[in-house]
Order: C-alpha cells, then structure tokens, then sequence
C-alpha cells in the first residue's frame, strides 16, 4: 500500500492524541457498570497496543504519511465503534443489541468504501432528506446535548443513551471512511 505523500507537518504530530478516544471506550468496557477481570485484562492489553503503536509510529516518522495517517485515524474509530458496543452489553444492552450495532458498523465502513464521493458532497451539500437531518444534529449545540443526555441517562438507563451515541457515531466513521477512501484513490 502506498502512504502517500510524506511532508514533516507540524500538525501530523496530533495524530498521537486520538488514540484518547479508544482509550475511553475501552475504559468504559473495563470499569463499567463494574470492573469485572477478564474485561481489565483485555482492556489492559488493548491500551498497551495502542500505545506501543503510537511510540513506534512516532520513532518511525510514520504518522507524516498521509495515508498511515487515515489508516491509524479509521482503526482508532473503528477500535472506539467496537468496545462501545462492548460496552452496551455489560450496561445492559444485551448481546442482541450490539451485535446489531456492529452489523450496522460493517455496513456504514462498506457504504463508505463503495460511494466516498457521495458521502462526503452529502456532508458538505447535503441534498437529500437524510442529510439534512444528519447536518441538523450539529446545529443543536453541544449545550443541548449534554442537557439530552443528562436527562435520557436519568429517565432511560445507560444503554439506550450508549446505544443512540453509538448510532450517531456511525456518521464519524462514514465520513472518516469515505476520507481514507480517497486519500487510497488519489495515492494510487
């Protein structure tokens, strides 16, 4: 696979920090609703990876490559898709639910490798129903959604508020997706 275009980016250094965002869905595999052994242990191991991974990346020189870079940035919202669904079933959720999660997680990064060109003109222009709905979640504040949240974790329980976050997070990964898609395209 070619990494495209290698160019000492000062801002290529941030790609270190995503790896925070699994981080917290594995933490929340592991200690959520309670710390149970065997999910510290995998927890443990998967956070010791992933920081493994950015140490040598970083001795490598690799995250100046712009195609290791969607690479990395697409594992780590994958990583963060799967230990949230992990996580939905030690909440509650039941094994039904995520696997039904996950399917719909295949199917999101699928989509987003067969149409990049549409999702992302969608996300920018949206034309259709559907992505005018999508785009009016980010007109809703962040202020707003803290406040849905409180209130559906008080009146609806963990799994159903994990589960709609899990769901609106497949936009994150269509649209990281579709970029790593034709970063491919154009390196080729």
């Amino acid at each position: 696979m070619n990494l495209g275009a290698y160019r000492e980016d000062p801002l290529a250094d941030n790609i270190i920090y995503l790896l925070i965002l699994p981080s917290l869905a594995v933490l929340g595999f592991m200690f959520y609703p309670e710390a149970e052994p065997i999910a510290v242990v995998i927890g443990s191991v998967i956070i010791f990876l992933m920081i493994a991974l950015s140490v040598f990346m970083k001795f490598k020189k690799w995250h100046y490559y712009l195609g290791f870079r969607g690479l990395i940035t697409v594992i780590y919202l994958d990583l963060t898709s799967v230990f949230m669904a992990l996580t939905i079933i030690r909440a509650g959720g039941g094994i039904v639910i995520s696997s039904i999660l996950l399917v719909m997680l295949m199917l999101t990064i699928f989509i987003a490798h067969t149409f990049p060109n549409f999702i992302l003109v969608e996300a920018n222009e949206p034309r259709t129903k559907i992505g005018k709905a999508i785009i009016s979640f980010a007109y809703l504040g962040s202020g707003t959604a803290a406040a849905i949240g409180y209130w559906s974790v008080n009146g609806f329980g963990a799994s159903l508020v994990l589960t709609t976050v899990f769901v609106l997070f497949l936009i994150v990964i269509a649209l990281a997706h579709a970029s790593f898609r034709l970063t491919l395209k154009r390196s080729e």
